[in-house]
């Protein structure tokens, strides 16, 4: 009986800790739902951040320099004005996956969303050449992506997720600089191709 009763005992203390391990992981996932996705979310309530949020409001840094390009100052040839409000559509386009990749908590888009940025930053930097800035504009420019890149490598989402929620708004700041800069450069080739013509 001693030895039948210990057995029961243990068989009780196991389906206890069972139950335990089971509310801790159904905790867990709740969190997992909460801060990102889940590989079968609900189609009727997918997590995303708030509109409010400084994750989602900051973006309008970026987006500000983005709608000045698109309505900008252009006093090209026909062709030329096309290609420059491409570029800044382009742009725009790239920006707006990047604000979707973020409110729904970097779950959606994964790859697009950087590759999408690397070819926006590509052209973006061709482009200019081809508008005829400096080179060492477009060399200090470049000293600013460095800068953003090493940022963005600081506060990575998978280091520390506090971190990266606290201090990751900050780098589109510094991206939004970074396009306001190279817009400002394109508009003010415009500019001073006028005044050579205008001041032969």
């Amino acid at each position: 009986m001693r030895y039948k009763y210990k057995y029961e005992t243990n068989r009780y203390t196991m389906t206890n800790n069972t139950t335990d391990m089971n509310n801790i992981t159904t905790d867990m996932n709740n969190i997992t739902t909460e801060t990102c996705c889940n590989d079968k979310p609900n189609k009727s309530s997918i997590p995303h951040r708030e509109l409010s949020s400084h994750m989602i409001f900051s973006h309008i840094a970026i987006m500000i320099p983005c709608i000045w390009w698109i309505f900008g100052y252009n006093s090209g040839t026909h062709i030329s004005h096309c290609v420059d409000k491409l570029m800044a559509v382009t742009l725009t386009a790239s920006v707006m996956i990047t604000i979707t990749y973020h409110y729904y908590y970097e779950c959606v888009f994964h790859t697009i969303e950087a590759n999408a940025l690397i070819i926006n930053t590509l052209l973006l930097n061709m482009y200019m050449c081809y508008r005829g800035v400096q080179y060492v504009y477009i060399i200090f420019g470049l000293g600013i992506l460095y800068i953003l890149q090493v940022t963005i490598q600081k506060v990575e989402k998978d280091k520390c997720l506090a971190s990266y929620e606290q201090y990751h708004p900050y780098i589109h700041y510094i991206a939004g600089i970074y396009v306001m800069y190279c817009v400002y450069l394109i508009q003010n080739t415009f500019i001073e191709d006028d005044s050579c013509v205008n001041n032969p």
